[in-house]
């Protein structure tokens, strides 16, 4: 397996700006040796730090794996004068078969990477598949990338790292990476598998014994709880039947159109005993009128025969003429009263009369309101329908157990 990186361009990434910047990588017959030079600050001369070596180094990361060689975030990678449109496009050969990397960060599309396979185009649908096919094509995880091929600084050494570990970088896989070994790890795991596989087989044909007797009893208990249920849909059925018969029986025995005429004439009667109740009453509230007109009467005579003015006491002359106009007044009164009494006494009469007739006819009747009778009209066309239904019914739970008996 042979790779080589052939150039690498660079744009708005770390202290590269939005004037591209192409590095040539692969210089045939020729090793390529990067030299910073500080132009900026001379004042010792032209110092090498700071320049942009590194960045070089992280771009070239960064554009295969989606993180840099540093301990810094990708967000940090873009150029904190520009801020926006960076990008990172490498170009290299695979065993003689280029490729090309195209990774974007802050662009009008966001975060976006391209991967050509000479001029064909073969990005995956999501960034994350995009990652594993290029790691795939370099043959390289991260973590071997950054301690083999592209050494930083800034990563712990291979002796610094732990022997193993499942979540960090770790000596034991880098090893396998480097010698191929990964194989004979993939197969103990595998073999590991096969023995966790089996273990847990063996506890589900256990548990699968368990669910069978488990299985077995339930379907005892529901032979004998449907059986149950058959008598009790049978017995509840004869009742039911009955109950209808009793109800029709008692419907049948009413004369619906009899029963409508006599709340026809009940209503009659019942609203000219109102009316003749209410005569009643104002006849009484007149004779009451009357007797008080008349003791009113009775006490002004008295105070005007004793010579005394019958609203103020004092001596009263010349009293014949009022006693005369109290006394004609009585008279009118008593001769009210008689009339008022008279009457009184017919329309006690009719109210007697029509009580005894309201009486008479709501005990002919059977039942008691309009409502009610309508209802019974259409209850009894239901209750034929429920009669007949149940008498064409077939108990429901006769087929569960026959079900159930052709488990076996």
């Amino acid at each position: 397996m042979s790779i080589v990186f052939k150039k690498i361009t660079i744009k708005n990434f770390l202290s590269y700006g939005k004037k591209p910047t192409i590095v040539e990588l692969d210089r045939p017959g020729r090793t390529t040796f990067i030299v910073g030079k500080d132009l900026d600050d001379v004042s010792a001369g032209t110092a090498g730090n700071g320049c942009g070596k590194t960045a070089i180094l992280n771009a070239l990361v960064f554009a295969l794996y989606d993180k840099p060689l540093s301990n810094i975030s990708k967000e940090s990678l873009v150029n904190n004068v520009n801020r926006k449109d960076m990008e990172v496009t490498i170009e290299f050969e695979k065993d003689g078969q280029p490729y090309t990397v195209r990774r974007a960060r802050k662009g009008k599309t966001g975060a976006t990477v391209f991967l050509w396979e000479g001029t064909k185009d073969i990005t995956p649908d999501a960034i994350k598949f995009t990652n594993h096919k290029i790691e795939e094509i370099i043959g390289f995880p991260y973590e071997l990338f950054a301690r083999v091929v592209a050494y930083s600084a800034n990563n712990k050494s291979f002796l610094e790292l732990p022997t193993s570990s499942k979540q960090y970088a770790n000596q034991r896989d880098i090893v396998e990476e480097l010698f191929e070994l990964k194989v004979l790890t993939e197969r103990a795991e595998e073999l590991g598998g096969w023995i966790r596989e089996a273990k847990k087989d063996f506890k589900l044909q256990q548990s699968h014994i368990e669910q069978l007797k488990g299985e077995h009893e339930r379907h005892k208990r529901l032979i004998v709880s449907t059986k149950t249920r058959i008598k009790e849909w049978d017995t509840e059925t004869v009742i039911e039947k009955e109950t209808i018969k009793k109800k029709l029986a008692q419907i049948e025995g009413i004369d619906i159109d009899k029963e409508r005429q006599l709340h026809e004439v009940l209503d009659t009667y019942t609203a000219s005993l109102k009316e003749h109740q209410a005569e009643q009453r104002q006849i009484e509230r007149s004779v009451g009128t009357n007797v008080k007109a008349r003791k009113k009467r009775e006490g002004e005579l008295e105070q005007l025969r004793a010579a005394k003015c019958p609203y103020c006491e004092q001596t009263y002359h010349n009293n014949e003429m009022k006693i005369l106009e109290v006394e004609a007044s009585m008279s009118d009164l008593a001769a009210e009263m008689t009339t008022l009494e008279n009457q009184l006494m017919e329309i006690d009469e009719k109210v007697g009369q029509m009580g005894q007739m309201v009486g008479e006819t709501a005990a002919k009747i059977e039942v008691s309101n309009i409502k009610e009778l309508i209802a019974i009209r259409g209850k009894q066309d239901q209750y034929k329908d429920r009669l007949k239904h149940l008498g064409e019914a077939t108990n429901p739970h006769i087929a569960a157990l026959e079900e159930l008996d052709k488990v076996t």
